[in-house]
Order: C-alpha cells, then structure tokens, then sequence
C-alpha cells in the first residue's frame, strides 16, 4: 500500500483517502478478530476500524516493534506492537498479528488478529468475557 501523500489539506478531507488506502489491504476472504469480535470482508472490516480502532483524526497509531516472517505459499506472518494514542486518555499498548497472503503481484491480510495489552496486574483475560 502506498503512503497517503503529504498534504495541508484537514485530517476530515483526507478521512475519505484513509478509508480507501485500508480496504483495499482486504478482500472478501480476509478476518479480523479483536477480542471476541470476528468480522470478515473488507466493508465489515473498515467499518468496524473506523468506530473503535484505527481511523479516528485524533488516534495516533505508533508501532514500538514489527517482524516479518517469510512462510510456506508466498506468505508472511507480521507481529507489530506499540501504542494507541487518543487525546486526553493514556496510551493503550497492542499487539497484532497479520498473515499477507500472495495475490498475483500484490498482497492482502488474510486474517489479522489485534488485542489490547493491559499493564495493571489486575485486570484478567478470557476468551468468554
């Protein structure tokens, strides 16, 4: 995916540029798991990274950490973590996880798994919560 071009224009004229550059990483095979939320197709998708996670102006995506890890068919596994950064709240550190499978020339995320790190030794997980 190429990178959204600089630009002085608003982060609200270039939203519509934003949503474009992420569906197209999708295709109507690809998952998206985030806690106990499964969605599938890049419309579900994007719309579901709009309202809670990724595209919001004020949302400041920072990566700490990424490694890719060529697999078997043209595959490559991606771990990233960092931080979410929203104004006026603490960061929220994440780890994801991506397969880009190989289309051709190109590739698309296959399924990609995000989950929220908590620091606070007293905050427990479970899959039914």
């Amino acid at each position: 995916m190429d990178p959204l071009p600089n630009s002085s224009s608003s982060p609200i004229t270039q939203r519509p540029r934003q949503i474009a550059r992420v569906s197209g990483a999708y295709t109507g095979s690809s998952v998206l798991t985030f806690g106990n939320d499964v969605k599938v197709g890049p419309a579900a998708i994007v719309e579901y990274l709009d309202e809670y996670v990724y595209l919001g102006e004020e949302l400041e995506h920072k990566v700490h950490y990424i490694d890719a890890v060529p697999q078997a068919g043209g595959t490559v596994a991606v771990l990233a973590s960092g931080a979410l950064i929203w104004p006026d709240a603490p960061p929220m550190l994440f780890a994801e996880m991506f397969r880009l499978m190989q289309d051709g020339g190109s590739y698309y995320v296959g399924n990609e798994t995000l989950q929220l790190v908590s620091l606070d030794p007293s905050d427990t997980y479970s899959r039914d919560d």
